[in-house]
């Protein structure tokens, strides 16, 4: 996600392809929200996100290998699930010590074009 936000920012246009499945009426409705943890802050982000109301928080385990995934900074992937994503969700988990980043672009300039 840190990655993925970098060339967003870097980039005057970005295009991001997608399927139907990805459409949703509101953030949250079939997917969780992924969550980029320095692998030091692990049980106090997850601690820290229970009081967020997060209502599920998996690690996100490898498929090919034993363990759990790890970003090219060397970071881990908390799956996230909440009922509601407010517009300030973004900045309220990114506050947390620990959080590298989230899956969530709110506010960036995105724009989704379907055939």
């Amino acid at each position: 996600m840190f990655a993925e936000k970098l060339v967003i920012k870097s980039c005057s246009e970005n295009y991001i392809l997608v399927d139907q499945s990805k459409f949703v009426s509101r953030l949250g409705e079939k997917f969780p929200v992924p969550v980029e943890v320095d692998p030091r802050a692990l049980h106090l982000v997850e601690t820290e996100l229970t009081l967020l109301n997060a209502e599920d928080i998996q690690l996100r385990m490898a498929v090919g290998k034993d363990g759990p995934i790890i970003t090219e900074a060397g970071n881990l992937i908390l799956d996230v699930r909440f009922n509601e994503i407010p517009e300030t969700f973004e900045r309220d988990i990114k506050a947390i010590p620990g959080v590298v980043e989230t899956g969530l672009f709110i506010g960036y300039p995105i724009e989704v074009l379907t055939t």
